[in-house]
């Protein structure tokens, strides 16, 4: 009877753990969105969605990207965000946020491209020291398009994350000592 009690307590203690755990990343994946959201010129998928939704239902259907359309960047309700001329977006797959730039379909000649979605980096990690590797992979994705000031200031903002989470940091840190010396 005692190590079945033992058991069950283990259980339940483990359980308080997890759902500790599980809060505490789900308010950091909160946070982590409310920072794209709150990008100049970035539109979240609701909004998005009137322009977006037509392209991802039909990579849905085209038979030419079976093998892509069930990937993570082909599903609309993975993402968080767009940039308000739909070129760039972020989507969370796993907990991880992703970078894309896309090619929207366009007509030529009475023939429509495919929408191709290019995964160019994951952006907003927890590591402080690697916003460097973001911008270069930005700058690399975007080297041959031409980008509208927009553009660029929403780039700078999405690796601007790091910056703010320093700060942030510093700020808690100053108030530790404030209190811990007052």
């Amino acid at each position: 009877m005692n190590n079945i009690t033992r058991d069950k307590e283990d259980t339940n203690s483990l359980s308080k753990a997890d759902t500790k755990s599980l809060s505490k990343t789900k308010s950091v994946l909160e946070e982590k969105k409310e920072f794209l959201l709150s990008i100049p010129d970035a539109i979240d998928v609701i909004e998005a969605s009137k322009t977006v939704a037509a392209w991802f239902v039909k990579v849905k259907k085209s038979f030419t990207k079976f093998a892509v359309k069930n990937s993570p960047k082909y599903q609309l309700e993975n993402y968080v965000c767009f940039h308000k001329d739909f070129k760039y977006g972020v989507y969370l797959d796993e907990e991880k946020f992703y970078f894309v730039s896309m090619l929207r379909p366009k007509k030529f000649l009475g023939i429509e491209s495919e929408f191709t979605i290019q995964v160019v980096c994951e952006i907003l990690t927890d590591a402080l020291d690697d916003s460097y590797l973001e911008k270069s992979s930005i700058a690399g994705a975007t080297l041959l398009r031409k980008d509208t000031p927009s553009e660029k200031a929403f780039f700078k903002a999405v690796t601007s994350y790091d910056e703010k989470m320093i700060d942030d940091q510093a700020k808690k840190l100053q108030e530790e000592i404030i209190k811990k010396n007052s």
